[in-house]
């Protein structure tokens, strides 16, 4: 079943939404825009049939689920909602609220292990691939603010040392006090990621959230980049 949807604001129309509901309650809504380019954005619906709209600090418990899933020093440990909340420095009620959505949204699937008594919540892949180079760029817009301190992200993290060279002009950052970069303040997708990072380092979910970033906030060159680099991350096999 499908239905188009018109969003507005002031009278005036922004997007139009076309939803495309599966047999499990999950829905994906593709955004018409000029020219026919379809981005996907993904929501879910619950039982009475309301529609749930991700939220940013489900993209960053999302991000910190699939580098989960790429450590080689993860070896099938499945963290609690209580940890989860912990090293990303939100609330417990945060995180199980996240993964609900991430779960009707059908980026998080269920997989039952020969060894579990209930089923652990996993990436599904192609749709987490889809969702961070196609989507989030446009549900979680980017903000560039002032000139602050704090910690680089987009190209001018690490991992992009070796396919960009930074000249002289002010480089991305979140901002936080205990940063040790100087730039321009680029908000995270969510407000406790700098904290996290800092508090609880962990570099592939580091990594993972600078190309976002990237994907979100870079220029042509630097998307393309990022696009590359996030695909070889999450069809990374161990």
């Amino acid at each position: 079943m499908t239905m188009d949807v018109m969003v507005a604001n002031h009278g005036k129309i922004l997007f139009l939404y076309t939803v495309f509901f599966t047999k499990d309650n999950s829905s994906r809504i593709a955004i018409r825009k000029s020219r026919m380019n379809i981005l996907y954005c993904y929501f879910g619906a619950n039982g009475r049939g309301k529609t749930l709209m991700l939220k940013s600090q489900d993209i960053v418990i999302l991000l910190k689920i699939l580098a989960r899933c790429f450590s080689k020093d993860n070896r099938g440990e499945i963290w609690s909602q209580s940890k989860l909340a912990v090293n990303l420095c939100m609330s417990v009620s945060e995180v199980n609220a996240g993964l609900k959505r991430l779960h009707l949204s059908a980026l998080l699937g269920k997989k039952m292990d020969a060894d579990s008594i209930r089923p652990k919540l996993v990436p599904i892949k192609e749709n987490c691939e889809e969702c961070l180079i196609s989507a989030v760029k446009y549900f979680i817009p980017v903000q560039v603010e002032t000139y602050t301190r704090g910690i680089a992200t987009s190209y001018a993290a690490p991992i992009f040392g070796k396919h960009i060279l930074i000249g002289n002009d002010p480089v991305p950052v979140w901002p936080y006090a205990e940063g040790k970069e100087r730039g321009l303040a680029l908000e995270p997708l969510y407000k406790s990621v700098p904290e996290s990072i800092i508090h609880y380092p962990d570099q592939l979910f580091y990594e993972l959230l600078v190309l976002v970033d990237a994907v979100r906030s870079g220029r042509t060159r630097e998307r393309n980049i990022a696009i590359k680099l996030l695909k070889e991350k999450i069809n990374y096999e161990q």
